[in-house]
């Protein structure tokens, strides 16, 4: 947003467009988006509302003003809403929604010439989903399999107001964000589990208020001092319905609390910076299903980050060493240790063409309060999770290599990239699935460990003058784990391959096509018993689409294919068509999505430790008639 010397100016833009589902039952379709900006020496706003029910995606389009680098961390819930999954299609294609967003941001240049913005946000969102669901689990030992219905309406109600003030000087800089959150989602529906008519219901709600303080201070001789300070206090209440009609109640309050200072300075070429810190976390959580129980988490950290920067005929090298001073307690159990997080990132640059980097990077992980917990958890109106009860951590190693090249003259690009990345200490999970079809996971005294290696590779070409593009891509990964099955310890390994190409042409002008294909490969091998393993399912994808631009008229024809080798999955074809007519001023069009108006999508998915099959339903075919205008 640019600030201008003259009067005070006002613009908008308003885009309509309404119309019909086209099979039963017949819906009114909408999709409105309203922009207001005022521009003035200053001041500066943006506002924006939106409403849409045709299965845009519209909750992710505002972003706060602190960006997502400089978030200060918020507690994640327990509960969340009933979501269920999506299939591989366009995510319109399944989504029925009904959206209203809006949103205003306000920027005020204070006397000083410093900046104080405000924003907020309003989002209410209903959303209806059906679906039917078989699942078996690798980690049962009689293999059972759970068989569900569901038919459920979400709907979240969401308020975040944010404040900031900043001062932009040659020697100081300081920021200021507060931050506050609240909302009201509730989650029902009526779903049929294991052949049983059950109720569902959950209230997941989060309120929480953060502010983040960043002074940094410019000194003589490439020298600067930074103080940084990050505070968050999180509530989230909530209740839910298990499918044995017992009702739990969750309360997660959480404060987070993190303040550190920097200094950096630069000796013989290498840019050294010292942070040195203090974290703090403290969680309760708070559960009610028979009896209430609490248990408390408390992390204390006092670090120290030394960081060396290099940079020199196309060497980068860049190397952490956070040293930190950890004690944890949860409930009457204590632990203090010395934790070394080293992180190194090499990059060379061979050529102006050619470069290649090098990674590594080692993490601890402590165990929270949610997932520590030995009470019994409901996560779901079907699925429990009770922890270890006593204080347990995961230690994770990264490795990444990757060699990229790139000549725009020629229109070459390549890049190939090998990753390890290793997960050790991880807890092993017993579980079982009672008589109401209730699936539990309960944490044991054994530990394994994992390994996920990945190779990647893409190459694309340009055909300068001849409009045509072709890219070629292609990953393969594996990763080695193991799973308690009853008493048994069983090793496994999911492999799963992708390959594609994609396309673009454009023989005239006023004419371009863009195709693409794919395929999905999944594996999974059981090491210790190969006899029981799943054998592999290949799934295809294809996509064409033809644009013609006479003029001012912009035609758009797009089609997707999917078949797969399992034999209870169809084929699916999609097919929509729009026409548009724009000017300066104005843009009026017509839009038919799903013309061969496909219903339902059924697809089969392997993961770590089930293999589900699902049958989700589409939305019907739609026409739409849309107006596009500046005010």
């Amino acid at each position: 947003m640019c600030i201008s010397t003259a009067a005070t100016v006002w613009s908008g833009v308003a885009d309509v467009a309404t119309g019909l589902t086209l099979q039963s039952p017949v819906e009114w379709l909408r999709d409105l988006r309203l922009v207001e900006m005022l521009f003035s020496r200053k001041v500066q706003s943006i506002s924006m509302y939106k409403q849409n029910n045709t299965g845009k995606d519209v909750q992710h389009e505002i972003s706060d003003l602190a960006g997502r680098n400089q978030a200060v961390p918020t507690e994640s819930a327990v509960l969340s809403d009933i979501r269920l999954s999506a299939p591989s299609v366009a995510r319109s294609r399944s989504l029925f929604n009904d959206s209203h967003l809006g949103a205003t941001n306000w920027l005020f240049k204070t006397r000083g010439d410093n900046d104080f913005r405000l924003q907020l946000n309003f989002l209410y969102d209903r959303n209806d989903q059906w679906q039917t669901r078989e699942t078996a689990y690798s980690d049962l030992a009689d293999g059972a399999v759970v068989t569900e219905e569901r038919d459920v309406r979400g709907i979240r109600t969401e308020y975040t107001g944010e404040m900031l003030y900043r001062v932009n000087k040659d020697k100081t800089y300081l920021t200021n964000t507060l931050t506050g959150y609240a909302d009201f989602n509730r989650s029902h529906g009526n779903s049929v589990h294991q052949g049983r008519a059950v109720e569902e219901r959950v209230k997941p709600r989060k309120r929480y208020v953060s502010d983040k303080f960043e002074l940094i201070r410019n000194m003589a001789k490439n020298r600067s001092f930074s103080l940084t300070s990050s505070f968050n206090y999180s509530h989230l209440p909530a209740t839910l319905l298990v499918c044995d009609g017992s009702a739990e109640q969750i309360s997660l309050g959480s404060v987070y609390w993190d303040t550190y200072t920097s200094f950096r300075h630069k000796i013989s070429g290498f840019n050294v910076t010292y942070q040195a810190g203090f974290r703090l976390k403290s969680q309760n959580l708070s559960t009610i299903v028979e009896d209430e129980t609490t248990d408390r988490y408390r992390e204390h950290r006092l670090y120290l980050t030394p960081m060396i920067n290099y940079q020199r005929h196309g060497l980068k090298i860049n190397v952490r060493l956070p040293v930190s001073l950890l004690h944890r307690s949860f409930n009457g159990d204590h632990q203090s240790r010395v934790v070394v997080e080293p992180t190194a990132l090499a990059s060379y640059e061979f050529s102006p063409y050619l470069s290649a980097s090098l990674s590594h990077r080692v993490m601890f992980r402590p165990s929270e309060v949610k997932t520590t917990s030995s009470v019994p958890i409901y996560t779901s109106y079907a699925t429990m999770r009770k922890g270890y009860g006593r204080l347990d951590h995961t230690t994770t190693a990264a490795t990444t290599l990757s060699l990229q090249y790139k000549n725009v003259m020629s229109g070459l690009f390549a890049n190939a990239q090998f990753s390890h990345s290793g997960l050790y200490g991880t807890r092993l999970y017993r579980s079982r699935l009672d008589s109401h079809g209730i699936y539990y996971r309960e944490s044991t005294d054994r530990q394994t460990n994992s390994d996920v290696f990945n190779v990647y590779g893409r190459v694309s070409k340009s055909f300068g003058t001849t409009g045509l593009s072709i890219s070629l891509t292609g990953s393969y990964q594996w990763n080695n784990y193991q799973l308690l099955a009853g008493k048994d310890l069983i090793s496994c390994r999911m492999k799963e391959l992708q390959l594609g190409v994609g396309l673009a042409y454009r023989p005239l002008s006023l004419l371009s096509f863009e195709g693409a294909s794919s395929l999905e490969r999944y594996r999974q091998d059981n090491l210790s018993h190969p006899s029981q393993g799943i054998p592999a399912i290949n799934s295809f994808r294809h996509s064409l689409k033809c644009f013609v631009l006479p003029g001012n008229w912009q035609i758009k024809w797009s089609n997707e294919c999917y078949h797969s080798s399992d034999e209870s999955k169809p084929f699916s074809f999609f097919s929509d068509f729009s026409v548009s007519y724009r000017t300066k001023t104005y843009e009026v069009g017509l839009a038919c999505n799903n013309i061969f108006g496909n219903r339902n999508y059924e697809y089969r998915l392997v993961a770590a430790t089930q293999t589900v099959f699902t049958i989700n339903r589409l939305r019907p075919r739609e026409f739409l008639a849309k107006l596009s205008f500046n005010l």
